[in-house]
């Protein structure tokens, strides 16, 4: 293999993994002043590592699942809503049904954030 082709795979793979990591940190900006606000009895500094760690786990998914899968995004959101449920509702030590709330409002708005980003080429 020569070096030329090397160093092209080792730049595609840094700007890869950038561009994942500030799409996570992205999400997790967004969901986590929305779950904030929504629930602020529930929510304090902890909470923040925890919703990173979920972001960190179903994002890199859902930006895989979209843009090199190509399937639908209403599909991967839902299939993001319940990879979060458990999680959120242990962190937050609050029902089920309250974390799937939660995660469909927080979700909705960073996806369309997201959508609304790739609208304008951004």
């Amino acid at each position: 293999m020569a070096s030329g082709s090397v160093t092209a795979r080792i730049d595609s793979l840094i700007q890869t993994f950038t561009i994942g990591l500030i799409l996570v940190i992205a999400t997790w900006c967004i969901e986590s002043i929305v779950i904030r606000f929504m629930a602020p009895d529930h929510f304090h500094k902890a909470q923040l590592w925890d919703l990173l760690c979920i972001n960190a786990l179903t994002n890199p998914f859902a930006n895989l699942a979209y843009n090199h899968w190509h399937w639908s995004w209403l599909a991967i959101e839902i299939l993001v809503v319940l990879a979060e449920i458990y999680p959120i509702a242990l962190s937050l030590r609050i029902s089920s049904r309250k974390a799937a709330l939660l995660s469909v409002i927080a979700n909705a708005a960073s996806g369309l954030s997201g959508l609304f980003l790739e609208y304008f080429g951004m």
